[in-house]
Order: structure tokens, then C-alpha cells, then sequence
């Protein structure tokens, strides 16, 4: 597969999607220290550490090849190249904490039997990726932000007109997934009765927050040139509350690790942040810190309210004032068509936003974290969820007609000599299949002559036969 080495990771990722409206900074990683309780108290969605999977691609049914990536993109040699099956190819967003996404997508779509590019060569903003994708250079991503991303749908001619373009949404990964924000310590917001950006009118709070003496509130916000530092400054200039805050601008890991010293000490702490995203991990809301509210203004193009989020410490839903967004994989409408079981497989893969924020953690908690170790997380994930994807594989499957998955669950047998093995769950196989599936459980001894599989593994092998 040619992984790189965890010493020599990717060039540092640019700014999110948001901070080229107003999303959020991507975390340029460094190795730090966490010794904040929450590090202590991951959720039960935390990837275990475990050995790579190693991950296998065999040829597949028929399917329209689209060929690798021309133009200026590169998007690499096709791992795992396999006759008479679409090479997909795939890219990433240009924000490392949507990498692991990406390589999630990678190997499901390698499990379905095609060969994909790899997306650490193809990893771009989204003013370069959009119209890459619309001129057929690229197939996918799975790092769409909507409506952010809205606008790269139709492209507007010099006459004025505006045409639509063969990109197309599809699924969606995270719902809400997208969320932006103020955060302040719970400990001060339970003390103060702090729910809302309003309740920084009050002399009482804007004192507590101040850190310099200069009257005014001190907000971590994000560093100059980003698109959050412009959206704050626009809501510092906006709104009531904001002459009593200032921003305070710098690296933002840096201000992070302010932030994170301040709380452990039970210093008041005011912070802008977003999900997915490492912060939300290591300073958790509900726990540590606490979502302020911050009404946006009645014509708002956009929403900005989110339902049943954790640790708002105004109402449901939770109204943050910044856009909210999905995040969805996006693939061109070509693509699309002449491959209906990608399409299928792009509609139903979900990602926890709490599993994202895990290993956004586990990443900037490292010294070092290349394309290896990313590799690794998205392969113990999928193993983690092994009867979800399978459904996934399976509901693929049946949407794009008779082929083979890739099961990499087992390295021997059929694998090592490059024949498909059908995922579980068999359900929406036809009856035919389901017989042959049943009739190999009874017959063991000879369809699995000469072989150790077990019952369930020749079951599998039977159905792979008849497809």
C-alpha cells in the first residue's frame, strides 16, 4: 500500500471549510500535553489501539471505468487496480481533521471491490476541489460542508448566467456534524448564570473575563487570516454584547492550550471552537465547558439554531448564531450513474461526530501522526463496526447488481486467491442465495473440503459463488 511514515507526515492542513466563509481553523498539529480530565474520560466510542487491517481489493462484477485522474490534479496510482472495476478517484479537504473521513471512505469503497486513488495526493480546498470535480478530474470527497459548500454547485458564466453543474451531494455523514461557536467554562457559567454571548452586558461577567484589566471580556478566538477571526470580529461589531469583548488573536493550538490551563486552573474562560474537532475532546461540553447561546439576526441567510446539542447552556434547540452545517460526501453526477452501488454506498455510510472527535484527539495528542496512522484508525474503526458496514456493503451491492465484496475479516481462502467473499448480513439477497446459504451450512464437509472454514465462512463463500 506504501503508507507514509508516521515521521513524515503530510504539509500542515490549511483552514477548515469555514474559514473561507466562516468555518473553523483547522488545527495546525503539534505535540502537546493533555492532561485534562476529559483525556481520562473518553467516550465508549474511542477507536482502541490495535494492529493495521491490512487492507485488500480483488476484481469485481462489471462497472464502467472511469480511469485516474487527469488535468491538473494528481490524485495518484490506484491501490489495489483490479480489471473491469471504476477506478475511484478520491480526494480530501485541505483540514486534517476531516482526513480520517476520507480514508474511512477509502476503504469501504476498496471493500466494494474498486480500485481507489490515494486522497493524501489529492488534498485540496474546496475553491480547487469543486471545479476539479465538475470537470471530471475527480469522482468524490467525503468532506462536503452544506449549505456551506452550496454555492460551488452552479457555476456562473461571464455572461451572467448561472448553469448547474454535475456535482451532487449525497448521504449525509454527520448530520449537524458542522457546529461552530462559543464555549465558556461551566464552572463560571454555573456560578455567574452565564447561558447566553448577552450575558456579557453584565459588569459582573464582563469582570470575571477580564484578563488584562482593560474593562472588557477576553475571548480565544482564532488567528488573523482566518475566516472565524472575521466572523467574530463582525459579531463583536454587530451585537450589544460585543463592546464589552475583545478578541484575543494568536496560533490557535497556542490559545487552546491557554484556554485548557486556565479551566484546569478554574479561571473563567471565554473560547471560540468548532466540531469535528480535537478541542471538543479535550475541553468536553457538558463536562468542562458549556455552548453559549448567540441569537443571530432575524434575516440570517442560513441556520444557526442546533437541536439536542450536548452541553448548551441555554435552551433546545441551541441557538450559537453560526451556521450549522451537514457534512456530506460529494461525487460527480457522472460518476455516479454509471456506478449505482458507489452512489448506494455514499447514501447510507454514517460517521459518529463523537468517534470523529476522538481520533481528532488521539491525532493532536501525537508527537507525530502521518498518513500510516490515519490509515490505521479508519481500518480499527470499520473493524469496531463491523455488522454496520456490512449492511452498508450489502445494501451496495443490491442497488448495483450482481458483484463481490471484499471481506476483510479473513486473509486466507478465497481472499488470497482473489475471489470476493459476500459481507453479512445476506438479507436482501434473493431467496435463491439465501437457499444455496442455508443448504452450505448443511453440506459443510463438502463445499469447505480440504479447508478449516468455519460454517459461517463457507455460508459466505456459497452466495459469493452464486452472485
Amino acid at each position: 500500500m506504501g503508507p507514509l511514515p508516521r515521521a513524515s507526515r503530510p504539509p500542515a492542513a490549511s483552514p477548515s471549510p469555514r474559514h473561507r466563509a466562516d468555518p473553523p481553523p483547522v488545527d495546525q498539529r503539534k505535540g502537546r500535553s493533555m492532561t485534562i480530565t476529559t483525556r481520562r474520560r473518553r467516550t465508549a466510542t474511542r477507536l482502541a489501539a490495535a494492529a493495521a487491517v491490512v487492507v485488500l481489493a480483488s476484481a469485481c462484477g462489471s462497472g464502467e471505468e472511469t480511469g485516474a485522474a487527469s488535468g491538473p490534479v494528481d490524485a495518484g496510482p490506484p491501490e489495489g487496480e483490479a480489471a473491469g472495476e471504476a477506478t475511484v478517484r478520491l480526494a480530501r479537504a485541505d483540514w486534517d481533521t476531516g482526513f480520517f473521513q476520507a480514508e474511512v471512505y477509502r476503504q469501504l469503497l476498496q471493500e466494494l471491490g474498486h480500485p481507489v486513488t490515494d486522497p493524501a495526493q489529492a488534498t485540496l480546498a474546496p475553491e480547487s476541489f469543486y471545479p476539479a470535480l465538475a470537470d471530471g478530474e475527480l469522482d468524490l470527497w467525503a468532506n462536503g460542508w452544506f449549505p456551506l459548500h452550496r454555492r460551488y454547485l452552479d457555476r456562473e458564466l461571464v455572461t451572467g448566467q448561472t448553469i448547474d453543474q454535475p456535482i451532487e451531494p449525497v448521504g449525509t455523514q454527520v448530520p449537524q456534524g458542522a457546529v461552530q461557536g462559543y464555549v465558556v467554562d461551566r464552572a463560571t457559567a454555573k456560578e455567574l448564570d452565564v447561558t447566553s454571548m448577552a450575558d456579557f452586558t453584565r459588569s459582573e461577567v464582563v469582570e470575571a473575563f477580564d484578563q488584562d484589566g482593560n474593562g472588557r471580556a477576553d475571548l480565544y478566538g482564532c488567528q488573523q487570516g482566518w475566516g472565524c477571526n472575521r466572523r467574530i470580529a463582525a459579531h463583536l461589531a454587530e451585537h450589544p454584547w460585543g463592546a464589552s469583548i475583545e478578541q484575543v488573536v494568536g496560533d490557535y493550538d497556542g490559545l487552546v492550550e491557554q484556554a485548557r490551563q486556565r479551566i484546569d486552573a478554574g479561571k473563567p474562560t471565554l473560547l471560540y471552537t468548532w466540531t469535528p474537532n480535537w478541542t471538543v475532546e479535550v475541553l468536553e461540553p457538558g463536562n468542562d465547558v458549556l455552548w453559549l447561546e448567540a441569537p443571530s439576526r432575524p434575516d440570517a441567510p442560513t441556520p444557526t439554531a442546533v437541536e439536542g446539542l450536548e452541553g448548551c447552556a441555554g435552551g433546545d434547540p441551541c441557538q450559537l448564531g453560526w451556521t450549522v452545517n451537514d457534512i456530506r460526501a460529494v461525487a460527480n453526477r457522472d460518476f455516479l450513474d454509471a456506478n449505482p452501488a458507489v452512489r448506494r454506498l455514499l447514501e447510507v455510510v454514517a460517521i459518529p461526530l463523537a468517534d470523529i472527535a476522538a481520533q481528532n484527539a488521539d491525532m493532536a495528542g501525537a508527537e507525530d501522526y502521518g498518513q500510516e496512522a490515519i490509515q490505521q484508525d479508519a481500518a480499527e474503526w470499520i473493524r469496531a463496526h463491523r455488522q454496520r458496514v456490512d449492511r452498508w456493503l450489502t445494501a451496495a451491492v443490491h442497488r448495483g447488481g450482481p458483484r463481490h465484496v471484499v471481506d476483510q475479516r479473513h486473509a486466507g481462502g478465497d481472499l488470497q486467491a482473489g475471489h470476493g467473499v459476500v459481507a453479512q448480513p445476506v438479507e436482501l439477497f434473493a431467496d435463491r442465495a439465501q437457499a444455496v446459504a442455508v443448504g452450505a451450512d448443511q453440506h459443510h464437509g463438502v463445499l469447505g473440503q480440504g479447508r478449516h472454514d468455519s460454517p459461517v465462512e463457507v455460508r459466505q463463500r456459497a452466495v459469493a459463488r452464486l452472485l
